[in-house]
């Protein structure tokens, strides 16, 4: 830590009368004072921004809440909050905004009070007095270099001269025995792609090691750098004894926890984890984080007693690993302690001015179990102890080599591996998964889909339900995410029974293989025909090369002529094409040739696939039936205000809340999907793609909460660009599941090439699912599934097939206002 000092002026401007229940624009930003010298050799540093509204306001960053100041004086633009008087205003402006500098170090500095008065009152003293301030900054230096600021989606891919670098932090305590192998293991896998690897391991990972390890990581990023950070050992969830609305607080275990007092709690929190994560993306969007312990997965709505990462140990050929139950010297540590911790952490400063990993869209968290599930160690082959995930993980990641494939395919091959061996054990991925493991890229193939090997003559087709795939569909087996033209078969699939998202299918390869290779991907046969109808343009030429290009679309074709369709492809006067709806246009302009038609059709295939996912329906035999509650609805000053499922009215700006309450008698897990209006399909349960675990009598709830706990909401906004004449529908898909579903195979970006809109196909221009074309003569409804069968798989594991999943699907439809045009 450096103790110099540089003086600098914060520059505010912020509401001096409020009105309550309006909304005010907040701006921060810094320069250097006059005649304040530079005396760093590091060009720049970040100043974190903390904004407290105290009883009578409600605040929201958007965006980042750190300024970069440059040595010259000036910055790359200000911290922007919204704040909105809840309550009526002391007649001096006292006890209102409250306003702390942060250094990047997460010391607090200089809070300065910003007053502001009843609405109608005379400012011209408060203006007078906070004309200028200038405090002394104690900044500090780093390695002189520039912050990302690029999305990651715009960022170049890793190049060949991309530096690598992999912290890995081993924690051997508790009973685990297999900790000191992993971390070794984990190298060598990372070391063959290339990382730089820096191991922490044993007496030297404490609480203060950890943190000193991952400050000097941070301070060695560069932009563009490809940074891996490993965790094996264990996890603790603490969760308030009364069950309440309180948030668990899941925590690494260093090697002095034991030494944890009332006063020196010696646990990493994952708010602590979560800022360091933030300060390492604001330097490079390729983070990846892999957490081997138990609580691994990132947020839990049960309310079960705290546990750890409880190492099984059974001899090569023996049952599954049975728990053990951890022997910390310190016992279990109670939710006081650490919800203290966290407070003490948060009012210095830590953490409130960077994004939490929830916000993060730029760190990829590869997790070994879900949030109320342990990890396990066994006995391997070899008679090593080792962890079951960090061993999946690694084989996986060595037989996929350089094969092109999403963390989801990755993780969906670890998740078989480590169920067979521990069947409560459900590895996930969070945050951008459709990325290539350590890399930028995402994978978005949208009419091809991943195949799974699921034993001697069987696989998954992951996703094949928004393809519209039926019983007896056939499908051309392929090497390669992307598959190419000219590229070799590897044999045929044929559905033979559809689940909640996915197909099992017979194969028949055209040579014999043990497996499937990895990376495998299975595309719909020539010539079947779509189930979406698009209605052609009339210029004959044009209209011609995009019939040969929907010739093999599994998604769209052109419309008959007395058929009812909402998607249109439009040519206007000077030759040039775009896609619209019934509202609108929803690409550009762009010219009417032969490679032009080829993006006309991956485009209409992303309107159709995102209409697919909008219309999801849970079949009769698979529908899960149960008192499930969904309520969705308004936030304002912390209160909920409903709304009907269907037909609700937005206006940007606004934010929403989404309940799931379980009614039922089982424990259930859900999902919420976000059906732009680009036609893009996200997560809005990211950070838990395969659904966030709710007990009988619990709630799930989806809406942001701040620094006091009070819900606030998810923010409402509108596609940059986009024309904002006309309103657009959107919708929120909530999928409710009696086991763990991987949803992240539905995510897929927007139209490309657009005008900035996120559009959607209004409900007549996707026919229901009961009435969509049979894609083979012949095809037969789904039919009861036989009882379950073990197979052979690859590795000598008993793969047995996976069980009927239950489901239901609440569909959300709202109506997105665009946001008023501004005054001239």
């Amino acid at each position: 830590m450096n103790d110099r000092t540089v003086a600098i002026q914060p520059v505010v401007n912020w509401p001096r009368t409020a009105r309550p229940g309006q909304d005010y624009l907040v701006t921060v930003d810094v320069v250097l004072a006059e005649a304040a010298e530079w005396a760093y050799e590091r060009e720049e540093f970040v100043v974190g921004c903390v904004l407290e509204g105290g009883a009578r306001f409600a605040v929201e960053a958007l965006g980042s809440t750190s300024v970069v100041l440059h040595r010259f004086g000036g910055t790359y633009g200000p911290v922007r909050f919204v704040v909105r008087a809840e309550r009526d205003l002391a007649a001096d402006g006292s006890g209102a905004l409250r306003l702390t500098l942060v250094t990047e170090g997460g010391l607090p500095f200089s809070p300065i009070e910003l007053p502001v008065l009843p609405a109608g009152t005379d400012t011209a003293a408060i203006d007078a007095a906070h004309a200028r301030w200038t405090v002394a900054a104690p900044l500090r230096p780093r390695a002189s270099r520039p912050t990302a600021t690029q999305p990651a989606e715009n960022a170049p891919a890793a190049g060949p001269t991309t530096r690598r670098t992999a912290l890995l932090i081993g924690c051997q305590t508790g009973g685990l025995t297999g900790v000191e192998n992993d971390v070794p293991a984990m190298a060598g896998m990372l070391e063959r792609r290339e990382f730089a690897v820096t191991r922490l391991e044993g007496t030297a990972a404490t609480r203060t090691g950890i943190l000193d390890a991952y400050e000097e990581l941070i301070d060695r990023t560069e932009p563009g750098d490809v940074v891996v950070v490993y965790y094996a050992g264990h996890g603790g969830l603490a969760r308030p004894p009364d069950g309440g609305t309180k948030p668990a607080l899941q925590f690494i275990v260093p090697t002095d926890f034991a030494e944890s007092t009332d006063n020196d709690f010696r646990g990493i929190t994952f708010v602590e984890l979560a800022v360091l994560v933030g300060r390492l993306t604001d330097i490079t969007h390729n983070v990846t984080e892999i957490f081997d312990c138990s609580h691994a997965g990132h947020s839990s709505w049960t309310w079960d007693p705290m546990s750890y990462k409880a190492p099984g140990l059974t001899p090569v050929g023996g049952d599954s690993p049975a728990p053990i139950v951890a022997g910390l010297s310190k016992g279990r540590i109670g939710y006081d302690l650490v919800a203290h911790h966290v407070s003490v952490v948060m009012a210095g400063g830590f953490a409130a001015h960077l994004r939490g990993p929830i916000e993060n869209p730029y760190a990829v968290r590869v997790v070994a179990c879900a949030p109320e599930q342990s990890a396990y160690e066994y006995l391997n082959h070899a008679g090593v102890p080792v962890s079951v995930f960090t061993e999946s993980l690694i084989l996986a990641s060595d037989e996929i080599g350089s094969i092109p494939i999403a963390w989801t395919t990755v993780l969906e091959l670890v998740r078989r591996r480590v169920t067979t061996l521990v069947p409560g054990q459900w590895p996930d991925v969070e945050g951008p998964s459709r990325r290539l493991p350590f890399e930028l890229q995402e994978v978005d193939a949208v009419s091809s889909l991943p195949v799974i090997d699921f034993g001697p003559g069987r696989a998954v087709l992951e996703g094949a339900r928004l393809l519209g795939a039926q019983v007896g569909d056939e499908f051309t087996i392929m090497p390669g995410s992307v598959p190419a033209a000219g590229t070799s078969v590897l044999g045929t699939a044929r559905v033979e029974r559809i689940a909640a998202l996915s197909a099992e299918a017979a194969v028949t390869l055209v040579h014999p293989m043990p497996t499937l290779p990895i990376g495998a991907v299975a595309v719909p046969e020539p010539g079947v025909g779509g189930l979406v109808g698009v209605r052609m343009p009339g210029d004959e030429r044009w209209a011609a090369l995009l019939t040969e290009a929907m010739a093999a679309s599994p998604l769209v074709r052109p419309a008959g002529p007395e058929e009812e369709t909402g998607l249109v492809v439009e040519l206007d006067a000077s030759g040039r094409s775009a896609i619209a709806d019934r509202i609108g246009p929803l690409t550009a302009l762009a010219p009417a040739d032969e490679a032009e038609a080829g993006r006309t059709v991956e485009n209409l295939e992303r309107i159709a696939r995102a209409a697919a996912v909008r219309w999801l329906e849970a079949p009769f035999d698979a529908r899960l039936d149960g008192p499930i509650a969904v309520e969705w609805g308004l936030v304002a000053g912390g209160v909920r205000r409903p709304l009907p499922l269907s037909g609700g009215v937005l206006r940007v700006g606004e934010r929403v809340y989404v309940s799931v309450r379980n009614d039922s008698d089982q424990k259930l897990y859900v999902s919420v999907i976000d059906v732009g209006v680009a036609s893009s399909v996200s997560l809005l349960t990211a950070n838990g793609q395969s659904g966030f675990p709710v007990e009988p009598g619990g709630e799930f709830l989806l809406g942001d909460r701040g620094p006091d706990g009070r819900l606030t909401g998810l923010l409402v906004g509108w596609p940059a660009g986009f024309p904002a004449q006309l309103a657009r529908p959107r919708s929120f898909v909530v999928l409710v599941t009696l086991q763990p579903l991987a949803v992240g195979v539905l995510q897929q970006a927007g139209v490309r090439n657009s005008t900035g809109a996120d559009g959607a196909l209004r409900r007549p221009a996707i026919r229901p699912a009961a009435s969509m074309r049979r894609r083979r003569e012949g095809s037969v409804p789904p039919v009861p599934d036989p009882e379950p069968a073990a197979t052979s798989s690859a590795g000598g594991l008993a793969s047995a097939r996976p069980a009927q999943m239950r489901y239901s699907v609440h569909t959300i439809d709202f109506v997105l206002q665009p946001p008023a045009s501004p005054a001239r």
